[in-house]
């Protein structure tokens, strides 16, 4: 037994179908375009950097991240939203849940690594109206010499090597980097001038030197590196060195 379908069945299930597509979107929640749109996913390290750096502290080994869920705008609310955080794609069960709008973690991984993080943002049924990620790289603790000391503070990157003469005095800057401290005096710097240490009692964090006046036949060049560590992690520490070459006066 062969049995057909009339044209008039085949227009009723289309109808049907286009219905129950319409209801689904109508059950939909109303605003979960709108909620998606005006929420933002930010993060922060407790990494110290310099006031006058212009790029965004980066955590270490050891550092504490804190991520939020924002509004954007006057749109935008997070009262009243489910938040499931996602750790290098593991869910945070003791992060998540009704108003957990900010996600605290410690970096375990070393310098290198990228760290996925992941939110899904519910509303009371279970619909999710929004979804957020991003990737936090993990740097190490730097520290970089600056010279030319001005009115404005230390803004002149030390390359390989400095020049100075006799007389004159060579003022530098160990200024450190993706450190877990509040302040740079948090820190222990040894300084090395010729392979020997430089005893600092204060502002451990600035080197000087002046050249006695004298005959100088031809210039000659002197090491001097400087070794900066967290006592409160050990596993946070840089070093940096350069050269400085005294010239005789022409």
């Amino acid at each position: 037994m062969t049995i057909k379908l009339s044209t008039n069945i085949y227009g009723s299930l289309l109808i049907f179908f286009v219905a129950c597509l319409l209801l689904v979107i109508c059950c939909a929640p109303a605003n979960a375009q709108s909620v998606s749109n005006n929420l933002v996913l930010s993060w922060s390290a407790n990494t110290f950097v310099p006031s006058d750096y212009p790029g965004k502290s980066l955590p270490t080994y050891g550092s504490l991240v804190d991520l939020t869920v924002d509004a954007a705008s006057s749109a935008g609310k997070t009262e009243g939203l489910n938040f499931i955080w996602f750790l290098n794609g593991d869910k945070q069960i003791f992060s998540s849940g009704k108003n957990q709008s900010e996600f605290i973690f410690r970096v375990s991984a070393s310098a290198g690594a990228s760290i996925s993080i992941g939110v899904q943002v519910q509303d009371d049924n279970g619909n999710t109206v929004a979804g957020m990620a991003t990737a936090i790289p993990v740097v190490s603790s730097e520290v970089i010499l600056y010279s030319d000391k001005s009115s404005s503070g230390y803004g002149s990157q030390s390359r390989n090597s400095i020049q100075t003469a006799p007389g004159q005095e060579v003022q530098l800057l160990a200024a450190p980097y993706f450190f877990n401290v509040g302040s740079p005096k948090e820190l222990e710097y040894q300084w090395i001038f010729e392979g020997k240490p430089v005893i600092k009692v204060e502002d451990a964090e600035y080197f000087s030197l002046k050249i006695d006046e004298g005959t100088l036949g031809s210039s000659i060049q002197k090491e001097l590196s400087v070794n900066v560590e967290n006592p409160k992690n050990r596993a946070q520490q840089a070093s940096s060195k350069i050269d400085i070459v005294i010239n005789p006066h022409t």
